[in-house]
């Protein structure tokens, strides 16, 4: 028998008016929380190094999916095995540090960075 331990969080919910999440992550300081609740997300972000080839733009909706260096790429952070069980809290701070990496870096592996840091955070919760 297979049980399932997915969950589907919104990072959407709870962001203006207050109240940023009722339950939050055990390993961010009230301060931590503050910082990533005023953290403003773009809807879209625009690939510097794309190609013609490539997506111009990545659409930052609850899952990325976008084609760059030849290759259909997607960060499923709704659905993915990496994402699926971090709190709106991390998961919100990892979008933010994948968009960071893109803008400093590549979109080529922002997948893998993404699923390393999502690891280490579920790492962190741990202990």
């Amino acid at each position: 028998t297979k049980t399932s331990h997915s969950k589907i969080y919104s990072t959407e919910s709870g962001i203006t008016g207050g109240g940023f999440f009722k339950t939050h992550p055990l390993h961010f300081t009230k301060e931590q929380l503050e910082w990533i609740e005023n953290i403003q997300l773009p809807k879209r972000l625009f690939l510097i190094s794309a190609t013609e080839f490539d997506d111009r733009y990545l659409y930052l909706h609850d899952d990325w999916r976008y084609r760059f260096s030849g290759n259909n790429l997607a960060i499923l952070f709704s659905t993915g095995k990496y994402f699926c069980d971090l709190s709106p809290v991390s998961l919100k701070l990892l979008k933010y540090l994948t968009i960071a990496y893109i803008n400093e870096n590549s979109a080529s592996v922002a997948d893998k960075f993404a699923q390393f840091v999502a690891t280490t955070f579920k790492q962190i919760e741990v202990i």
